[in-house]
């Protein structure tokens, strides 16, 4: 998988630094930052049929921060409108 630009972007983290991948992302004023994903043919079978796929954080031994992967882009919906379907993974869901 890749990253790749999108219509909302307003910020490329590592743009010139020839050792990483350019990343587009949003990034808002409280510090959320989202990028947007694309799939190659093979990673699309593999997900169609395994049903899941595995991710790596580098956190240099300092607490891992929240993620929340989505295949829905969250920046058609207000930021406040997380909701149980799409929290970070480190927050519990409290019914």
């Amino acid at each position: 998988m890749i990253p790749i630009a999108f219509k909302q972007q307003n910020c490329i983290y590592a743009e010139h630094q020839p050792e990483y991948f350019p990343l587009p992302v949003y990034k808002d004023m409280d510090g959320i930052v989202t990028s947007c994903w694309k799939f190659t043919i093979l990673e699309r079978l593999k997900i169609l049929l395994r049903g899941k796929m595995y991710w790596q954080c580098l956190t240099f031994n300092q607490p891992l921060q929240p993620i929340i992967p989505s295949v829905d882009n969250p920046l058609r919906q207000p930021t406040s409108a997380l909701n149980e379907a799409n929290r970070p993974f480190s927050e519990p869901l409290l019914k």
